[in-house]
């Protein structure tokens, strides 16, 4: 799903609309785990509108150097 998300910081100042792509996942029973909730989803988030879901799954890049703000 790709929505409008307002990033700006102050609530009097102008908007500041980026687009984004929302995953939504469900949990998944793994071998030996308890049942899975109606509750149990996860969230994904990219600000790459063009990134396929499979890209948004893969592999996880443990290198945040360049990627994630801090200041939020």
């Amino acid at each position: 799903m790709e929505v409008g998300l307002n990033v700006s910081q102050d609530t009097r100042s102008e908007p500041d609309w980026r687009q984004v792509k929302l995953l939504f996942v469900r949990g998944v029973k793994g071998p030996g785990e308890g049942d899975v909730g109606k509750k149990d989803w996860a969230l994904f988030v990219t600000t790459d509108v063009g990134l396929s879901i499979s890209k948004m799954l893969g592999p996880v890049n443990t290198n945040y150097d360049h990627c994630c703000p801090t200041n939020f």
